[in-house]
């Protein structure tokens, strides 16, 4: 995986409720998500997620191929730091990524 080559350890959840299990377990310093999830909205999750606190320490990239203008606002007011979108373009990320480690 890209990311993994970057250097970052990868944990790959596909259901929304595995990746609600995970979040409480530990909260992770970058969650990639897509907007479009198998059963379920990526924003519509963000917002559970930041209202449970779930996400304090986390920054979120939101990934999708739907970069409209009110997708993007609402992505922000969602807590989302960076909307990529697909295909993703791996040096942009990479170079993305940078900041989050900083």
């Amino acid at each position: 995986m890209a990311l993994e080559r970057l250097g970052w350890t990868v944990t790959v959840e596909a259901r929304p409720l595995d990746l609600r299990r995970q979040l409480k377990r530990a909260a992770p310093r970058l969650l990639l998500m897509d907007l479009v999830l198998p059963g379920a909205n990526g924003l519509d999750l963000l917002r559970e997620f930041n209202a449970g606190g779930m996400l304090k320490d986390t920054s979120v990239f939101m990934l999708t191929s739907m970069a409209f203008p009110e997708v993007i606002q609402q992505a922000a007011e969602a807590g989302v730091k960076e909307v990529l979108l697909k295909p993703v373009d791996l040096d942009a990320l990479a170079e993305k990524l940078k900041e989050v480690e900083a």
